[in-house]
């Protein structure tokens, strides 16, 4: 009886190690990171992990329509903010960067490539490091990037309209977080 009892409850352990084993195992088996921003650093690249933004571009898009700007956001609904991310290495040298990176969505993903500005400031608000980068693409993802690794806080904004499965606009990932007083710092910092 008591072997029996001992049977059952490692049974049952061995259940729910299996079970969290295969939890972990997928979880890392996903394409990109469609929980929230996840920033990693090693050495001189910084990894970006960073999911869509749909709410911030549904609300660029109706600014701009009521200001008569001509709107560059495509039709959102043809983008699956639960599925689209974006995964961006920079490897940065003296205010330079080489980037290299893959977007995801629901029907799959590509890869881009390019290189431009990169600068480090320090933020007016948290006062922690945040670094600024410009990049231009061989594959026209041309991105704006602003990101801390204390904060965790990752926004990138395409300035010009890109492919994405149906979807052709402009694109927002991450937490549009800045202000005038970012730009600011930004500025003063690398005069």
């Amino acid at each position: 009886m008591y072997f029996a009892k001992r049977m059952m409850v490692l049974k049952k352990l061995l259940v729910v190690i299996f079970l969290i084993v295969i939890f972990a195992l997928s979880g890392c088996a996903t394409q990109g990171n469609s929980q929230g921003t996840v920033i990693k650093q090693d050495e001189s690249t910084y990894t970006l992990y960073v999911p869509l933004n749909i709410e911030v571009m549904m609300e660029f898009s109706e600014k701009s329509i009521q200001q008569g700007v001509p709107n560059g956001f495509g039709n959102l609904e043809k983008l699956d903010a639960k599925e689209t991310n974006v995964k961006i290495e920079l490897s940065s040298a003296v205010e330079t960067a080489i980037a290299k990176g893959t977007v995801f969505y629901g029907e799959g993903s590509y890869d881009f490539t390019g290189k431009g500005i990169f600068k480090e400031f320090i933020s007016p608000d948290t006062a922690n490091v945040y670094y600024y980068g410009d990049i231009r693409s061989e594959q026209g993802f041309d991105f704006l990037t602003m990101f801390s690794l204390q904060d965790n806080r990752a926004y990138v904004e395409t300035p010009i309209p890109v492919k994405i499965g149906d979807y052709k606009g402009k694109v927002i990932f991450g937490d549009k977080f800045f202000n005038k007083a970012y730009w600011d710092a930004l500025y003063q910092q690398n005069k």
